[in-house]
């Protein structure tokens, strides 16, 4: 019995179809629902121009933090020493080599 060759078939382009964004109805408090992803998440929203507004996920930062994000030097600085603990590159030990007579008075104990 001979086997038959099989045969590619091409599949013609089809027209994609043209998605149209679902339409969204302001209530009577100008309120827009932005649906279960946006759920319970802090939003910025800014008008863009005449008719548009963006709509942006935001962090909130605690105010007393946000002195480091207005400070480029002081946040440089963190991020420096983040970077650094990454690579395990710590300072030495000041205390190493000293002598400390005081602390064998101490009551480890109650420390």
């Amino acid at each position: 019995m001979p086997v038959k060759a099989k045969k590619s078939v091409a599949v013609p382009n089809r027209p994609r179809k043209i998605g149209f964004k679902p339409l969204k109805i302001a209530d009577a408090k100008g309120r827009v629902v932005l649906g279960p992803a946006i759920a319970n998440q802090p939003v910025q929203v800014e008008e863009s121009g005449v008719g548009e507004w963006t709509v942006r996920l935001v962090a909130a930062v605690p105010v007393k933090e946000a002195w480091l994000f207005k400070n480029p030097a002081a946040l440089k600085r963190v991020h420096n020493g983040f970077q650094q603990a990454q690579h395990r590159a710590f300072a030495p030990d000041p205390r190493k080599g000293r002598d400390y007579p005081w602390l064998k008075d101490v009551d480890e104990e109650n420390v």
